[in-house]
């Protein structure tokens, strides 16, 4: 057992850094040019995944690909949230359940809601009232409701700040599923941000077209997101992880012919 043990023990720097310069590293392209890059490739029904710990630019990264992806609907789940008030100054809407997400959609909202017929990006923030119990089972209700709406609907793109929340303290993992594998068809592209990869389904990381992947040093992050697939060389890619700053991150697209995989970093 100590063998075993000590097989699976994170590697020193030194090591890393050996290991790194023993091997061709992904090529390095500005934020801005990759960014580009996907305005360019990136088609309604594709689906991009965002990993990484708090405060390494997740919630950027995402917000900023998604400019020409009109309508945009932003889940947030938190019930206080400094970004909702940044969002609102930005010119986006604030939804408050799934009946005002749908008369939005329409277009046809009334002005005493405060957006009009041409709003195209919507804050989705069900935050009710209430103990933790009852607060959670409300909000599970209305994000349900606004998937299945949104997934009949088709194309728009939604952004799920925290997907982890929604898969399992809200209990929605099969509806995040069904979009995952179905969304396509109807131009349904979804945007899964999340801090704990290797807590989410497998979908997470296999349906969609491109991941971004921030630094990690958690083991169980580290070999889910290493076990991609796609082409992806396993090993280079649990170096690269564990080599990234606090601001950097690899872009991966496993379906490309050759698969792809460059770094680049928040600016």
């Amino acid at each position: 057992m100590a063998t075993q043990r000590a097989r699976h023990r994170p590697a020193s720097a030194s090591a890393l850094k050996a290991l790194a310069a023993a091997q061709t590293r992904p090529p390095l392209i500005p934020w801005a040019e990759l960014r580009e890059e996907l305005d360019d490739r990136w088609r309604r029904g594709e689906h991009l995944s965002i990993f990484g710990p708090t405060g390494r630019g997740k919630t950027t990264i995402a917000l900023a690909l998604v400019e020409r992806h009109e309508p945009v609907i932003f889940v947030a789940t938190k019930r206080r949230d400094r970004l909702i008030g940044a969002l609102r100054r930005q010119g986006w809407a604030i939804v408050v359940d799934s009946e005002q997400l749908r008369r939005a959609m329409k277009r046809d909202t009334p002005e005493k809601l405060g957006y009009g017929p041409r709003t195209r990006r919507l804050v989705f923030w069900c935050s009710p009232p209430g103990s933790i119990r009852a607060r959670r089972a409300e909000q599970a209700e209305e994000v349900r409701r606004s998937l299945d709406y949104l997934y009949a609907r088709g194309n728009c793109t939604v952004v799920i700040d925290e997907a982890l929340y929604v898969a399992k303290n809200l209990r929605l993992a099969e509806e995040l599923e069904v979009v995952w594998h179905e969304g396509r068809a109807s131009g349904l592209s979804l945007v899964a941000c999340s801090q704990r990869p290797s807590w989410l389904p497998k979908s997470a990381y296999s349906a969609p077209t491109y991941l971004i992947m921030f630094g990690s040093n958690d083991p169980d992050d580290l070999k889910r997101l290493a076990d991609i697939g796609g082409g992806l060389d396993t090993k280079a890619l649990r170096v690269e992880l564990r080599l990234l700053g606090r601001h950097d991150f690899v872009l991966a697209a496993p379906r490309e012919v050759p698969a792809v995989i460059v770094r680049s970093r928040v600016e």
